[in-house]
C-alpha cells in the first residue's frame, strides 16, 4: 500500500468516479486513508441528456455508495444541471 491508514485529513475527487470500473473500491480506499475526523469532497456528473461513454450517477446512487463505503453525514448539492458536490465525513 502506498499510504498508511488514517494518513489524510481530507481527500478531493473531482470528476473521477465516473471513469472508474468500480467506484465503490475507490470510496472504500478513500475511507481507509482518511483520519477519524477526515472529510471527502467529490464533484461528479449526474445523469444528463448528452451522450457519453462514461458512467453518470443519480443522486441516490451516490448516497448509497457513500453509505456502503462507511461515510456519514453526507450532503449532496446540485451545482449545475448535471454536476453535484458531495461532502461527507469518515
Amino acid at each position: 500500500k502506498m499510504f498508511k491508514n488514517n494518513e489524510f485529513d481530507a481527500i478531493t475527487l473531482v470528476y473521477v468516479l465516473h471513469h472508474m470500473n468500480n467506484p465503490n473500491i475507490v470510496l472504500k480506499e478513500a475511507n481507509r486513508l482518511l483520519n477519524p475526523n477526515g472529510k471527502i469532497v467529490l464533484v461528479e456528473y449526474i445523469i444528463r441528456k448528452r451522450k457519453s461513454k462514461c458512467h453518470k450517477f443519480v443522486k441516490e446512487e451516490v448516497s448509497k455508495m457513500m453509505r456502503n463505503a462507511k461515510f456519514r453525514n453526507t450532503t449532496i448539492q446540485k451545482l449545475e444541471d448535471d454536476i453535484i458536490l458531495v461532502i461527507s465525513k469518515k
